[in-house]
């Protein structure tokens, strides 16, 4: 943030166009995740200095909050692996990896189409032997589950 601001700023003369110009930069030279990551974490910090150094007076709490996400492409899902041949060389390749811990997660992704933080969230207990099936529980008493789709 420090980097898109002059040396010589004060924080209390910063206007609602002054961070128009600034978030408008960010969408021209940044990726689309940087530019709203950038974004929220301006916010943070405004919501954070204005009571300290601006008299409560939050310039940033005005701007819309969906001012970088209208501006910038959504962002799109990979095509690269959809194909039978495709996702087979992937599975070749990873052969190569040194950890057998990366070898098993993207073989199990592959194998049951989870994403990557649904490895990371598998626990034994998911894991009934029995019945050879993982069940990832949905959410209990309102916590959120496993799986982003709760199922």
């Amino acid at each position: 943030i420090a980097a898109a601001f002059g040396e010589r700023e004060v924080f209390s003369d910063i206007t609602y166009n002054r961070l128009l110009e600034v978030l408008d930069l960010w969408i021209e030279t940044k990726s689309n995740n940087q530019a709203l990551e950038l974004s929220a974490e301006l916010r943070r910090f405004w919501k954070f200095g204005a009571p300290r150094y601006c008299n409560g007076r939050n310039v940033a709490a005005s701007l819309p909050s969906d001012y970088i996400s209208s501006r910038v492409q959504k962002p799109t899902p990979t095509r690269l692996y959809t194909d039978i041949e495709s996702i087979a060389g992937l599975w070749l390749n990873i052969a190569a990896a040194s950890s057998v811990h990366q070898k098993n997660a993207m073989r199990y992704m592959i194998l049951t189409g989870v994403r990557p933080i649904n490895v990371s969230n598998l626990r034994w207990s998911f894991i009934n032997e029995i019945l050879g099936e993982i069940v990832y529980p949905a959410g209990v008493l309102g916590m959120r589950g496993a799986m982003k789709t709760q199922k």
